[in-house]
């Protein structure tokens, strides 16, 4: 599949990530030298944080993986200089903003434990986009999980175990996030489900109460 054809059949995906940015934009936009911590960026740097990259006087986005790996030091010359890979939580200090782009989901242990670390870093807000297949069936979800990203992670982490793949993406659901959020302290101050091919997918932003 070109990538035409991929963006012609997965749209909607495109959409609500758009959606999410300018939502983050719109909400941000009285922080000045804005501070984003990108949680889950992903094992490998790439040109990620279009979802960090929200002003022009911002600070360097930090991307934190923990299973993050970089080849040698030089390969960090390679990556965009706004952008800081890293596998080291970033112990002692603070963000405004802390973005999860379908990360949550993939770390491990307890979700409200996980998101109360997140916490600790002092956000004025938390950003998270994410699945809720907990209604789908698996027709449902072989529909809709077909992004590139998604057929990658289906093929490396399942080796082509539909079933496994959609037994492990239903287990959180939309009000599992929500909850996580709240008990941390973050109220919702917006919340959108995609549509058609991106249906079971939404992005959430609590604020700091």
């Amino acid at each position: 599949m070109d990538w035409t054809e991929h963006y012609t059949k997965t749209a909607e995906n495109f959409s609500l990530q758009m959606n999410f940015i300018h939502t983050l934009q719109e909400q941000t936009k009285h922080i000045r030298n804005l501070r984003v911590l990108d949680f889950g960026a992903g094992p490998i740097p790439h040109t990620v944080s279009i979802y960090g990259r929200l002003q022009e006087d911002q600070e360097t986005i930090v991307a934190y993986d923990p299973e993050l790996t970089i080849s040698s030091p030089s390969s960090e010359n390679t990556f965009e200089p706004e952008v800081k890979w890293t596998n080291r939580a970033p112990t002692g200090e603070t963000f405004h903003l802390v973005i999860c782009n379908f990360s949550l989901h993939h770390a491990g242990g307890d979700l409200n434990s996980i998101i109360k670390r997140l916490a600790s870093y002092s956000p004025e807000m938390i950003g998270i986009t994410d699945y809720d297949f907990t209604q789908a069936t698996r027709e449902d979800f072989e529909r809709t999980f077909i992004s590139q990203q998604e057929i990658k992670e289906l093929n490396t982490f399942f080796r082509g175990d539909l079933q496994a793949c959609f037994d492990y993406h239903r287990r959180l659901g939309l009000n599992d996030f929500k909850r996580g959020l709240q008990e941390s302290g973050f109220n919702l101050v917006a919340s959108k489900p995609g549509d058609k091919i991106a249906q079971y997918k939404f992005f959430l932003i609590g604020k700091r109460g």
